[in-house]
């Protein structure tokens, strides 16, 4: 029986099995019914490989069911999708009949998309400008999902008439061999080979005087096959390349356009629905739910859950629009939680949509399955890394636990390329994130190759020895550099944290804690600190040094909020240290304890406090801590001693500047501007947050600024009362995000003076400013603040 007859046997006999009849296998395969006939019964001799894989696809084949079936194909040897001799190839064009002829034609008609191209008008714009000015071979790269397909199909729409021979799509996605590349292009332009002359001298010969733009769509698993088409580039001076893929051809020539995710709203306080609706990520959601659920719409009650939706998903259009057909099902909120974990839940893509992306998942593991196994190794162990990582971190953390041999350095490179990481500099150093949904997809791979706990641990290692480095340089004259550094690592620190107590290592736990507290109280995370130390609090540990470091955490981050709990959190603190023998934590919790005197209405045993922990310092080699004289200045202040507050606020200001401590000359600062404000030297007062205000902003400190704002606030009542309200708001907007507090001790300085602007303004003209002054950000109320002179908002 010839091989014809054997093909059309096997066909049938692999369709049957499957319970398929023609009319769904044609269907699911994209092909005519006629053509499955044909093929059957023997009189379709010649079938065009994309056919023959098409089928293979939607029959679900095994590889070695679909190496059966490409075996019993007359242009085929017997290994898998291996094609014979060119020569032999090359034949098979002559001999295409009508049907493959037809199909020939259809890839040279562009789809036309069902929905809108929603939120991709810039990158429209830009493409469009780049073929405009003669880019021959213009990439669209991207992670899988991003939208780079439709992106071209628009792009080719809309630019068709600047290619008088019109545009040509090829599909590549079936294809399993790079050497199918050519005979694809040459078919899908309706090329027919003779003879034994080479395919590329025809595929030349046909296209060299033609205006014509090729469209190569999903290169990335076949990039040796696509080089030998843009090769025709230099001996086709009218044909011009467009592809898409998830790596760059790195051909000369190319022209890369990276297509990234969808802009996410801008987050503040909350998401507005005005910036919603600005947001891509926001418009593709809300119309792909509508499209699921015409009830949908959103709404003020809504938007900033969807927001959250669309952060998590990356504004990876594909996992949005796999999402908001859910809403059918669940509401928003239940949507969100259930997205922690989400490539179970993004699912069911359309039928007419390619199989890869009909789930999330399947689209990652494409792209896995084209990364080589040290490839993958990196892959995998770089998803323990939360909000990204330095190159320094991936090769700790990447080559600790056992396993072959990675350069590091050049797989974050291939990674890159293959749109699996992207790359951004970050406080001036480069930074590698995995998006959260690849991300998800790495980690199932770590957790099924059981590399999970041996990578978490090197993570974490590497975290804890990361912020022991740079806690010195928190107080030196690196301190904005650190802290930048630090800030970028936070993703990071939480993920350490929590794996330290989750694997219930509490010690190290601890340990950590201590070593981020300053770092918190910079930026202002009282919340975060206290968060995390009650984790400790609310377990049984027999350590009670553990217990200590999380108390006085808590403590002083409850201090910063204004909660009653402070001083018995710090007392338990320092009971706990004592006991442990650790001076310098009894002497901190001392410290703190009298920082808060003025509030207990205890002077007297504040100071006491005070003078027992400069006793403990004194005995551990430490006279000069620059907490001790911020508290003794501040306690001698409630107590109406200026000139004495104002001597320790000095050295302490002495001390910082010796030490190049910006964030500590800003804390000095803060005790003489108190002074000032009590003598009303409104002079001094201006001059000292004129010279601090700027820093503070820079490291991110929000307390120091509210009370610099709030002191230029009363500075301003008495001249320009307009101004003062609009610092005062400000002040009360940022106390409020920041949520920091306001002791009643320094509250007595403020809140008259308020009550006064009031009344000179008249309500309507003070409420006016009010909401002018709320409206500022930090940046633009630091701005505002540090002007010589009021100026219109």
């Amino acid at each position: 029986m010839d091989e014809a007859s054997d093909l059309g046997r096997l066909l049938r006999r692999l369709r049957t099995r499957a319970f398929l009849t023609q009319e769904v296998l044609a269907e699911r395969a994209g092909v005519s019914v006629a053509t499955i006939k044909a093929l059957e019964e023997g009189r379709r001799r010649r079938p065009y490989p994309d056919t023959v894989l098409a089928l293979a696809n939607a029959l679900g084949l095994s590889d070695a069911e679909r190496a059966s079936l490409l075996a019993v194909m007359p242009a085929y040897d017997r290994d898998l999708g291996r094609p014979r001799p060119e020569a032999e190839a090359v034949a098979d064009f002559a001999t295409t009949d009508q049907e493959d002829a037809r199909r020939m034609t259809s890839y040279s008609e562009l789809a036309s998309p069902l929905t809108p191209l929603l939120g991709r008008e810039a990158d429209l714009a830009a493409t469009t400008q780049l073929l405009r000015r003669g880019a021959r071979l213009l990439t669209l790269t991207g992670p899988g999902g991003v939208g780079k397909t439709r992106l071209a199909l628009q792009l080719t729409a809309d630019t068709r008439a600047l290619f008088a021979d019109g545009v040509t799509f090829v599909s590549l996605a079936s294809l399993a061999d790079a050497k199918l590349v050519l005979p694809t292009v040459a078919q899908a332009l309706g090329i027919r080979a003779t003879g034994d002359q080479p395919l590329g001298q025809l595929l030349e010969r046909a296209i060299r005087d033609r205006h014509l733009l090729l469209v190569l769509d999903n290169c990335e698993h076949v990039l040796a096959g696509v080089s030998e088409v843009t090769a025709l580039l230099e001996r086709s001076p009218h044909l011009a390349v467009l592809a898409t893929s998830r790596a760059p051809l790195r051909v000369r020539g190319e022209q890369e356009y990276p297509v990234a995710p969808l802009a996410l709203p801008a987050f503040g306080d909350a998401v507005s629905l005005e910036d919603a609706r600005k947001s891509p990520a926001v418009v593709l959601f809300a119309d792909r739910a509508r499209a699921a659920s015409p009830s949908f719409a959103l709404s003020p009650a809504n938007v900033s859950v969807v927001a959250d939706i669309c952060t998590r998903l990356d504004g990876l259009p594909l996992a949005l629009e796999l999402a908001a057909p859910r809403l059918k099902l669940l509401p928003p909120t239940a949507l969100l939680t259930r997205l922690h974990h989400g490539l179970p839940l993004l699912t069911g893509g359309g039928r007419d949509t390619p199989a890869r992306h009909q789930t999330l998942r399947t689209t990652m593991a494409w792209s896995y399955s084209l990364l080589d196994a040290p490839e993958r190794t990196l892959f995998r162990r770089l998803s323990v890394f939360s909000g990204g990582c330095t190159l320094e971190a991936a090769e700790s953390v990447a080559t600790a636990p056992a396993g072959a041999h990675l350069e590091v350095l050049d797989g974050l490179g291939s990674l890159v390329d293959k749109s699996l990481l992207q790359m951004r500099e970050d406080a001036g150093e480069p930074r590698f994130i995995m998006l959260e949904t690849i991300r998800e997809f790495a980690q199932e791979e770590l957790r099924a190759c059981g590399e999970e706990v041996a990578t978490r641990e090197a993570h974490t290692r590497q975290v804890v020895e990361y912020v022991q480095a740079m806690r010195p340089r928190l107080s030196g004259p690196d301190q904005v550099r650190a802290m930048a550094l630090l800030a970028a690592e936070q993703g990071n620190l939480r993920a350490a944290l929590r794996y330290l107590l989750d694997s219930d290592q509490l010690e190290a736990f601890g340990h950590l804690l201590r070593l981020l507290a300053h770092f918190w109280w910079v930026r202002g995370q009282m919340a975060e600190a206290r968060r995390w130390a009650n984790e400790v609090l609310t377990r049984v540990t027999p350590s009670a040094l553990v217990q200590a470091r999380a108390a006085y955490v808590a403590g002083t981050a409850a201090v910063e909020q204004g909660d009653e709990d402070a001083f018995v959190l710090l007392e338990q603190a320092r009971e706990l240290a004592r006991g442990a023998g650790d001076c310098r934590l009894e002497a901190r919790c001392l410290i703190m304890q009298g920082y808060l005197a003025p509030v207990q209405g205890d002077l007297e045993g504040g100071l006491e406090r005070l003078k027992r922990a400069q006793h403990l310092l004194k005995e551990q080699g430490e006279s000069g801590v620059g907490v001790l004289l911020v508290a003794l200045s501040t306690l001698l202040t409630s107590a109406g001693q200026l000139d004495a507050a104002e001597g320790y606020a000095e050295e302490y200001r002495a001390l910082a500047e010796t030490r190049g401590d910006l964030l500590g000359i800003a804390r000095a600062r803060d005790c003489l501007v108190i002074i000032a404000l009590l003598r009303r030297d409104f002079d001094r007062l201006i001059r000292f947050v004129n010279e601090s205000l700027a820093s503070c902003l820079t490291l991110g400190q929000p307390q120091l600024i509210m009370y610099g704002l709030l002191g230029l606030a009363v500075a301003a009542e008495g001249t320009e009362p307009v101004r003062s309200a609009r610092l005062f708001a400000a002040a009360a907007r940022l106390q409020e995000t920041a949520g920091v507090a306001i002791w009643p001790s320094r509250r007595t300085l403020y809140e008259p003076a308020v009550h006064r602007i009031r009344a000179v303004l008249g309500a309507g003209a003070y409420d006016a400013a009010t909401v002018e002054g709320r409206a500022l950000t930090p940046e633009q109320a630091v701005v505002y603040a540090l002007r010589a002179a009021p100026a219109a908002i």
